[in-house]
């Protein structure tokens, strides 16, 4: 373990100054007394006044003054000095130790004049070196660990080593700064900054479904707390140029905590702390990546626990980065001879609860006690999993901790406009929901404004803020991870909410989202877990603990009105089936091949439509797009809404005038309607409408929960006809029959369940619409009968055209169905298949997904080197490389049971599917 050198010096902080009288000689000439009028005496005296600070509560100071004529005096706290004599004082400050640390002021002596009739004003810091690893949340100086560190002569350095500034950092970069602070952290000065790279290159896979970044063989975890910088997952594409900051989580994978995309560059970069170096090898490790660096130029002396970064002229291969030069960064502030406790801070996720009083910190055992503060969470909700920041003593790797702040997950994640700021409890009030930052708390401007060190004064009521929140031990506050500026007050969109969380409590028609409270009307869209529902299916479905996202509007009279509403019945909302993606359509091929955000975009007979058709695909045209993400990162669109640069969102609600008072002030069901010079009506004019009268009207609600009315669609004057059965005499979807009715759809045809394409002969369907002058039903909705999703693997036992057999079941496949190790000509009587689709029947499955068994190329691998991490005989790594057995591993040279942290073996086996290698061979090495 390096430490300080003892020659390490912070900002001083003694502070000198003057007030009173006037100085100077003012004395006069002696003059002979006489017995009866003795003369005046003048003596030239002055006050100091010295305050003491920066050591553990009852701890004493240790500081001596002395000056003319032999004065000394010993303080071991603050005190005023009166009646001194005007001359020179000397002050020592003698070190103090405390908690195992030790604290001085530096310098540890100086001098200081007294005047007369003058009070000097003396302030004593004591500090003791200290070292913080976490990531920036504030700037201002900066903000690491919940600790304020003043950068006035702070020496900021590049993952190189090589000098930076302050202007190169930002929130969500983990750094490592090497300072002086007191006991509290309330006076910190930091000496040096390190930027903490992990990975320099190109994206090389992105999952949206897994939240997912592989750079240089790294994969990346992308979880609600990793900041980006101009760019986003969604909008990130394979080869962008990015450089990443991570931490470790308890399961030793990288969890990103900043990404920014960066200036295309032909340098290849990771860095890290060595460990398992084996120069017989040429390899060492970099958290879970194996470097080769064989052929690489070497710049320093390489040595497990040392800094190091590694270049690179490609990317990784099976887990492996071949090195061209690794380069040693030498850290001005550490000294490996030196021994002595130091103040550490350290931000990151519990691996292990050693018992009910310590728990492991990434290589650090942290030990707590009955006089460790609590933050954010209670010592009870310390466990494997938990991110935490702790401050406390260092000695060698054993921290004892004076301060510990959970960092948990959040429970609310929401946008909205601030209603109050209020700057002395550095609380803002958001949907009527209070919020709380502390030093902790991340601050970020992503406004017009860019305020680089965004504070809370920056912030005024109407500014539109996202916060990321979850709620303290006692449940009385919500503790702010996270608060980004989106718009300015006089920019902001009006009414624009979005909330993400945990329901807690249900009532129809409103249902409780931590302290917001959500009401939801006729123009409300409900989805459960991915299926569309209407209200009374929705409640019926939520409960308490259900994860939900809702989009919505605020009313003037601050009732959030939902718009959307998606319910996952999991707890936690995690793992989706789908992913979702908004950006504009380019290398646009037909509505079946087309490109987002770099993302190749598939859709096929299941597909929905809103706002548009498949024939309002083109390029340019904005589109949020959900879907089901494949193995080579293509989306099969489940849903495709179309969207404008000024798209505000738009709803829709249809039924009977249930109130009618004029043209500009009706009710359908239960929304408030009007209308305005610019609305348009169809079936009828705006004289039609009346109670009782069927309507569906498209608009956007104003601030005062009204629908102001674009469109109103009026079905006065035509009944509306329904017609359900198998469709037959299937010519186009402008012409086709269902039990003996003949039907069209137009572009005004909404479909359900899928979309025209899928109309087909014997294809079961609910058609709504009304009859035409020739008895054409003419479709306003089209409902398909809802598919199960289901999985088969198997053997083919017959094929033909665009259709193969496996155990009776005869699927189809299009030229949607996603191909893996293989394709459509590969297909052949006696190989195996896994096949994701659609059930059509008992018998009959549509394929959306099919891959090759019998074409995957069983890996073989060969693994040499030390265990670095072992849970049981069946799992364990070497390096970044995780290994497991079966019943069928062989033994040479020892057992399963000899298997533990430590040993070198050699292992033999297949790499599957999931980046694991099972042994079938394993030898130990003598």
């Amino acid at each position: 373990m390096r430490r300080l050198n003892t020659y390490f010096y912070g900002a001083c902080l003694i502070f000198l100054s003057g007030c009173g009288g006037g100085g100077g000689d003012q004395s006069t000439t002696p003059t002979t007394p006489t017995p009866t009028d003795p003369p005046a005496q003048t003596v030239d005296t002055g006050t100091l006044k010295v305050s003491i600070a920066g050591l553990p509560q009852g701890v004493s100071a240790d500081v001596t003054i002395t000056g003319p004529d032999g004065y000394s005096s010993d303080l071991n706290q603050s005190k005023t000095i009166a009646d001194l004599t005007v001359g020179s004082y000397t002050v020592t400050v003698n070190a103090v130790s405390a908690n195992s640390l030790s604290y001085n002021v530096l310098p540890a002596e100086y001098t200081v004049n007294v005047s007369k009739n003058t009070t000097n004003n003396i302030e004593l810091i004591y500090q003791s070196p200290v070292i913080s690893q976490g990531i920036v949340s504030n700037f201002g100086s900066i903000y690491v660990n919940g600790v304020r560190y003043d950068t006035s002569g702070t020496d900021f350095k590049d993952e190189d080593g090589e000098p930076s500034s302050e202007d190169d950092f930002e929130v969500g970069m983990l750094v490592t700064v090497v300072g002086r602070s007191d006991a509290d952290g309330e006076h910190a000065q930091a000496e040096e900054v390190y930027f903490e790279l992990k990975a320099k290159g190109p994206a090389e896979a992105i999952s949206l479904t897994d939240s997912t970044l592989q750079v240089l063989g790294f994969v990346f975890l992308i979880d609600e707390s990793t900041e980006f910088e101009n760019t986003t997952l969604e909008t990130l594409q394979v080869d962008d140029f990015v450089k990443v900051s991570a931490i470790q989580n308890d399961q030793q994978q990288l969890v990103a905590t900043h990404i920014e995309l960066d200036n295309v560059d032909t340098t290849l970069k990771v860095a890290g702390v060595v460990s398992l170096l084996d120069e017989q090898s040429s390899t060492f490790s970099l958290d879970n990546l194996v470097i080769d660096y064989s052929a690489a130029e070497i710049e320093g002396v390489l040595a497990n626990d040392e800094h190091v970064v590694v270049y690179s002229e490609t990317t990784a291969n099976d887990g492996v980065l071949l090195a061209s030069q690794v380069k040693v960064i030498e850290r001005e502030s550490e000294d490996d001879s030196q021994e002595q406790s130091i103040q550490y801070a350290l931000d990151g996720v519990i691996s292990a609860v050693i018992d009910d009083s310590s728990f492991t910190l990434g290589d650090k055992s942290v030990s707590w006690s009955s006089d460790t503060e609590f933050f954010g969470g209670e010592a009870s909700e310390l466990e494997v999993g938990v991110r935490v920041k702790v401050h406390g003593t260092l000695t060698g790797d054993q921290l004892s901790a004076r301060k510990i702040r959970l960092d948990k997950q959040g429970v609310i994640k929401l946008e909205g406009a601030i209603e109050e700021v209020n700057i002395d409890t550095r609380q803002v009030l958001v949907l009527n929901t209070l919020f709380t930052l502390d030093d902790h708390s991340k601050l970020k401007d992503k406004s017009s404004q860019k305020v680089r060190r965004m504070v809370m004064t920056d912030l005024v009521s109407g500014d539109i803020v996202a916060i990321k929140a979850f709620a303290s031990s006692d449940g009385e506050s919500l503790l702010v991870k996270q608060l980004t500026r989106e718009a300015v007050s006089d920019e902001a969109p009006e009414g624009n909410v979005e909330i993400e969380g945990l329901v807690s409590s249900v009532a129809e028609p409103t249902l409780t989202v931590q302290d917001v409270n959500i009401t939801t009307s006729a123009v409300t869209q409900f989805e459960v877990d991915g299926e569309a529902l209407d209200t009374e299916g929705f409640f019926a479905a939520i409960q308490a603990g259900h994860f939900v996202a809702v989009n919505a509007q605020a009313t003037s009279e601050g009732e959030v009105l939902a718009l959307e509403i998606e319910a996952k019945t999991s707890a936690d909302g995690e793992t989706p089936e789908y992913v979702k993606l908004s950006g504009v359509v380019h290398d646009f091929v037909s509505a079946e091949d087309f490109k987002v955000n770099g993302r190749a975009i598939t859709t096929n007979e299941f597909t929905h439509f809103e706002d548009g058709t498949p024939a309002s695909l083109e390029d340019g045209v904005m589109v949020k797009i959900k879907g089901e993400e494949h193995s080579d990162g293509s989306i099969l669109a489940t849903k495709i809404e179309f969207k404008s640069e000024d798209d505000v969102d738009e709803v829709e609600v249809k039924g009977v005038i249930t109130a009618f008072t004029s043209i500009t002030d009706f009710t359908v069901i239960d929304q408030p309607v009007t209308t305005d010079e610019h609305t348009i009506f169809k079936g009828g004019d705006s004289d039609s409408l009346a109670v009782d009268v069927e309507v569906e009207v498209e608009g956007v609600l104003n601030s005062d929960g009204v629908l102001v009315a674009h469109k109103v669609d009026i079905d006065a004057d035509q009944d509306e006809t329904e017609v359900s059965g198998e469709i037959s005499n299937f010519i186009s979807a402008q012409e086709f029959t269902v039990n003996e009715q003949a039907v069209t759809t137009t572009d005004e045809t909404t479909f359900k369940n899928g979309n025209a394409s899928r109309l087909a002969d014997g294809v079961t369907v609910e058609i709504e619409g009304t009859l035409n002058q020739d008895n054409v039903l003419v479709a306003s909705k089209v409902a398909f009968e809802k598919l199960e999703k289901v999985k088969l693997t198997g053997e083919v036992t017959a094929l033909s055209e665009q259709a193969f057999t496996i155990a009776d079941i005869t699927i189809e496949y299009s030229q949607q169905t996603q191909f893996e190790h293989g394709d459509a000509s590969d297909l052949a009587i006696g190989i195996t298949l896994k096949v994701e689709g659609r059930k059509h029947s008992e018998t009959l499955i549509s394929a959306e997904e099919i891959e090759f068994v019998d074409n995957e190329q069983d890996e073989h691998i060969e693994v040499s080197g030390k265990i670095n991490k072992f849970t049981s005989a069946t799992e364990f790594s070497i390096g970044a490389r995780k290994i497991t057995t079966d019943a069928d591993t062989q033994y040479i040279g020892g057992e399963a049971n000899d298997l533990t942290r430590g040993i070198k073996i050699h292992v033999k086996g297949i790499l599957q599917d999931n980046n694991i290698v099972l042994a079938q061979q394993i030898e130990f090495d003598d």
